[in-house]
């Protein structure tokens, strides 16, 4: 069974994927925007995935 965080991590990568294909100077602010934000969600679910790994039975707490 996949948990839901694995599938995100493999949405965030695939966005990434996808959008460094279609860079081109044209589109450059566009293709900027959405590799970053891409980013920050791989990294939240990296983190949040390793958490869950060490602390099984704590919850995260992110202060946002």
């Amino acid at each position: 069974m996949i948990i839901l965080t694995d599938e995100e991590i493999k949405n965030a990568s695939n966005i990434i994927d996808k959008n460094l294909e279609r860079l081109n100077d044209d589109n450059r602010g566009e293709i900027s925007t959405n590799i970053l934000n891409a980013v920050r969600s791989l990294n939240d679910n990296i983190a949040y995935k390793i958490w869950n790994d060490k602390f099984p039975n704590k919850p995260m707490n992110i202060n946002k």
